[in-house]
């Protein structure tokens, strides 16, 4: 099989079906004079805000989950059947309360990042 010669300009390659690649755009498109409606402190605060209600959220779930323990942990008068229940119970809220806390926990580094990487002024 013999190629066909091109003109000199046109692109040539080894590959049997060339292909373009896609391009990207670093500009928006559409109004090229966006302004943004808050200034920093406005948008800290809401950070700010939004960071206090992640961590109440989770801090509500350890309590709930630790309040629940101890209604589970009385002793009384049980049989066999209420005894295992009460078992798996503490077993799956325990589970929960971990998952909470590693949740927590990540949460706390992500805020650490946040204030390392941008200190107050002084």
């Amino acid at each position: 099989m013999q190629r066909t010669q091109r003109a000199k300009d046109d692109f040539q390659t080894d590959a049997l079906r060339p292909a373009a690649l896609p391009t990207a755009t670093f500009r928006p498109r559409g109004n090229e004079d966006q302004t943004i409606d808050q200034t920093s402190d406005e948008y800290l605060d809401g950070m700010y805000e939004e960071w206090n209600k992640k961590l109440d959220a989770e801090i509500e779930v350890l309590v709930e989950g630790m309040t629940e323990l101890v209604k589970i942990a009385s002793i009384g008068n049980k049989d066999k059947f209420k005894v295992a229940q009460e078992a798996f119970e503490a077993q799956c809220r325990t589970e929960s309360m971990v998952s909470n806390v590693s949740c927590f926990y990540r949460m706390r580094g992500y805020v650490r990042e946040i204030v390392d990487e941008f200190p107050p002024y002084k």
